[in-house]
């Protein structure tokens, strides 16, 4: 299991690929 402060820079990093455009 990845440390949450990982878990939340890999979604950081996906963000910068995939623009949240499908959570609006």
């Amino acid at each position: 299991e990845l440390p949450q402060v990982e878990l939340e820079l890999r979604v950081l990093e996906a963000l910068e690929f995939y623009p949240p455009v499908k959570l609006q």
